[in-house]
């Protein structure tokens, strides 16, 4: 789903001030130039969010659940 649009950028031209101001551009450019392809993009942006996904949950399950886990050692 996402490679089409990650190749569309990396093939793109920008015009001084049209550049996106998005995290995916900002990854496509902090590549180096051998990690710049499409693959190499693409497992990056699902790291990223497999990552947010973990800390989200990690953060917000004691909360939903009622319990402080952070707070409360176990006996």
């Amino acid at each position: 789903m996402m490679g089409p649009t990650v190749q569309m950028r990396l093939d793109a031209v920008w015009n001084e001030g049209e550049k996106p101001n998005d995290m995916l551009q900002f990854l496509i450019d902090a590549a180096p130039d051998v990690e710049r392809t499409m693959p190499k993009i693409v497992e990056r942006v699902m790291s990223l969010n497999m990552a947010s996904i973990h800390t989200t949950t990690v953060v917000c399950l004691p909360t939903l659940d009622g319990r402080n886990v952070l707070l409360n050692s176990p006996s």
